[in-house]
Order: C-alpha cells, then structure tokens, then sequence
C-alpha cells in the first residue's frame, strides 16, 4: 500500500525487484557497484532510523516509526533503482541533487546534536556518516564513463 501511494503509476511488486536484480548483471559495473551501495545505504538508514527511534521515543511508537520509516525509505529506492536500470538520465541528476542534500543535512545533524562519545549518539552518528558516505559514491558511480553510454541511449 506504502509503495503505490509514493510510486502511483510506476508501482513496484517484490517480483519485479526480483527481475531487475537478476537483470543487473547486464548492466556496465559502475552501475551494478552504485546500486550495491544504494542498498547498503537502505540497510544503514534503516539501522540508523532503529538507534533513533528506540531512542527517542517510546518502545510501541518507536516500532511502528522504526517500520513504517524503513518501508518508505526501501519502497522510494527500490523505484530509484527501476528508473536507473532502464537508463532515465532524469533519474540520475534527481538521485545526486536529492541524495547529496539530504545526506549533508543528516550528517549536519548529526555533527551537531550528538555527542561522538555517548553510546547511543555515538552509534546513530556513525550509521549517519556511513549512510552519507553509501550515497555519496553511489552518486559519483552514477557519472562512471560505463554508464555514460546507458543513459545517454535513453535520451
């Protein structure tokens, strides 16, 4: 239900992840390496996204933030990762500007609120860096002269 809402006309099945991810060997490698980190990140923000919510807030609501969060966060890159694999250059640019501004505001926050050396803060700060890190390479992977010839066919 959380995918159709936020994906409308391009709605994303499980199987059809299934398919694009037996398809990925057929893509240039920078992109096959770029979509590996797009899903650490998921992994990451979603670890990130437990620390803060078991933190933060109480057991019952924290669960629900906890899956609710993850569900949006994979549902929203797994269409990312559709749009990629077909080769939609407006998908590219769209996933850098959004995924590099975002990222920063994270580790901004993250810098700023939490104190490296408590447990709790200390753990939600790294998953917060390592997540920036995922996207940022992905990104920069995005722009590899492999996949250059793919996303300029689709034009």
């Amino acid at each position: 239900m959380i995918i159709s809402i936020f994906i409308n006309s391009s709605y994303v099945e499980p199987n059809m992840i299934l398919y694009y991810l037996s398809t990925l060997d057929k893509a240039p490698k920078s992109l096959q390496n770029s979509i590996y980190l797009i899903f650490a990140g998921v992994v990451l923000h979603s670890m990130r996204t437990y620390v803060g919510a078991f933190h933060f807030f109480k057991p019952s609501s924290a669960l629900t933030i906890f899956i609710l969060g993850s569900l949006l966060n994979a549902s929203i890159y797994c269409w990312v990762i559709k749009k990629l694999l077909h080769g939609y250059n407006w998908m590219r640019i769209a996933y850098t500007v959004l995924i590099t501004t975002s990222s920063l505001y994270v580790v901004y926050a993250a810098f700023l609120t939490y104190s490296f050396f408590e447990l709790p803060f200390s753990v939600y700060s790294i998953l917060s860096y390592l997540t920036f890190l995922a996207h940022v390479l992905s990104a920069i992977l995005l722009f590899h002269p492999d996949c250059e010839l793919l996303f300029k066919m689709k034009k």
